[in-house]
């Protein structure tokens, strides 16, 4: 899945990046895999997972015009996928 993900977008809370992942040691990715499996495994996210920040984009200058966006963790999205 890392392999095919868009760079340069935005981060969660921790601030962790596709590209942070995808230079991080083996070590550190089976672990991720490890957690994303588990989290299959018992149907169930972890309940800080289900937590998100909503942001107002604003597009001009009239708040009527905003448009909110979530930032998801990587962690998060790999689990969706």
């Amino acid at each position: 899945m890392i392999e095919n993900v868009p760079l340069g977008k935005a981060s969660g809370l921790t601030e962790i990046i596709y590209e942070d992942i995808k230079k991080a040691p083996d070590e550190f990715n089976s672990l991720l895999r490890k957690l994303i499996d588990n989290i299959f495994l018992q149907q169930e996210l972890p309940e800080d997972w289900k937590d998100t920040n909503i942001y107002l984009i604003p597009k001009g200058f009239r708040l009527v015009n905003a448009r909110p966006i979530t930032l998801l963790e990587v962690p998060k999205k790999a689990s969706w996928v």
